[in-house]
This record gives C-alpha cells, structure tokens and sequence, in this order.
C-alpha cells in the first residue's frame, strides 16, 4: 500500500476498510 500515504492516513484507511468489512459480514 505506497501510496504515498502518511501513517496516519494508512491507519484511517485501515479502520474504515475493517469497518466497511464489517459492516458486510453482519449484512
């Protein structure tokens, strides 16, 4: 994931794709 992206971002990134994830798997 270089994206060129700071840690911060990534971590966001992270944490809204596990909630995304989630939010698929209760559906």
């Amino acid at each position: 994931m270089a994206l060129g992206l700071s840690e911060k971002e990534q971590l966001v990134l992270r944490k809204f794709r596990i909630a995304i994830e989630e939010a698929l798997g209760r559906a």
